[in-house]
């Protein structure tokens, strides 16, 4: 994130490895040369995760195991890549894949240490172009995201970002979109997997959401979205949202 790169750059992660933090594209690429993110090696793509891993766990009794410290609130957890359910107390967390958050404390059930099977999601997207243009994401998986009231989630081309191109992208279990094109021109969506949500009512955001104008004004994006391709993607999951959602200025 803190490095400056060329156009015609390609940055690969290892096929495998997983990064649990957010990659905050620094540069932007140009016309013809754009600067590429995306895999090298055999096996699964690479894994840039919204969630941490939690361990340190202490048992509560009655199958409640309890994490402290976590500061920032979660909006999804993920027990052994399965997306958990909130309940409304901790005292109702008695079944599996159950968890309750509040005072910085999470509970969660589980017969035995979950230590090292949990993770919480903790930031707000997996990848952010952050304004940069021409370039393409491609070949990685983003999960675990943790979202933000309507904004964040998996892959978030947004701020003006234009002439970027995702595809071959694995996005899943995330809170939110899985991506989100905000005021943004020339972008191509195609050939990823998406389905962040199965019948989770209380996460917000479509597979894909295009907007512009007043809509996402409050997240730097003032002018529409334009010149949009979305082609040939495989969503599931999309039970109490939209598959695809264009909104506001198109």
């Amino acid at each position: 994130n803190s490095s400056t790169f060329s156009a015609g750059d390609s940055i690969l992660f290892k096929a495998g490895d997983t990064w649990r933090e957010q990659l905050t594209i620094p540069s932007s690429g140009s016309a013809g040369n754009p600067i590429t993110f995306g895999s090298y090696g055999s096996g699964a793509k690479p894994v840039i995760s919204g969630a941490d891993l939690m361990s340190g766990f202490s048992n509560g009794g009655s199958n409640i195991w309890d994490k402290t410290g976590i500061t920032a609130q979660p909006n999804i957890v993920l027990f052994s890549g399965t997306i958990g359910a909130l309940v409304a107390s901790r005292a109702a967390v008695t079944a599996s894949g159950d968890w309750f958050w509040v005072s910085n404390t999470l509970s969660v059930y589980a017969t035995s240490d979950p230590s090292g099977t949990v993770e919480v999601g903790q930031r707000t997207s997996a990848i952010s172009t952050d304004g940069m243009n021409y370039l393409t994401i491609e070949d990685i998986s983003v999960a675990g995201s943790n979202g933000l009231n309507i904004y964040g989630g998996g892959i978030f081309v947004s701020n003006g970002s234009s002439y970027t191109t995702v595809q071959n992208m694995d996005s899943r279990n995330n809170y939110g979109y899985d991506v989100y094109l905000a005021g943004t021109d020339h972008v191509t969506v195609s050939n990823n997997t998406l389905g962040s949500v199965s019948s989770l009512p209380t996460i917000q955001g479509d597979a894909i959401m295009v907007a512009g104008n007043n809509f996402c004004s409050g997240n730097g994006a003032v002018s529409p979205s334009t010149n949009f391709t979305i082609s040939s993607n495989t969503i599931s999951g999309t039970i109490g949202r939209q598959g695809i959602a264009v909104i506001d200025g198109m």
